[in-house]
């Protein structure tokens, strides 16, 4: 399952680029509107394991993003693991890949 993109480098040795988090596609979402879900763009040569967890600002957890090797992204469609839709506010999201962690904000706004 696991592949690696090896690129040729300067002197033809070969090497593999590792996991880097790319971007978000917006901070703001508001459920029932236009900006539905976070999404969480990736660059994963190896198809090494991520993990996306979003947790209110108290420091609680909240849910776990949908992960999507395939497409290498994250989703999180501002609703708690039980299904229901969160409260309005700020929450903060962690991706975690190859040891590294990558934290941010989101806003769930009405």
């Amino acid at each position: 399952f696991k592949a690696v993109l090896l690129i040729l480098g300067s002197a033809g040795a070969l090497w593999a680029q590792g996991f880097a988090f790319d971007r978000v596609s917006n901070r703001f979402i508001a459920p029932g509107g236009s900006n539905r879900a976070a999404i969480f763009f990736v660059s994963n040569p190896a198809f090494s394991d991520v993990a996306g967890k979003i947790f209110d600002i108290q420091g609680r957890f909240v849910a776990n993003m949908t992960v999507d090797p395939a497409l290498q992204k994250l989703t999180w469609d501002a609703k708690a693991d039980n299904g229901q839709i969160v409260r309005t506010g700020v929450y903060v999201y962690l991706i975690t890949a190859e040891g590294a962690a990558y934290r941010g904000v989101l806003v769930v706004i009405r």
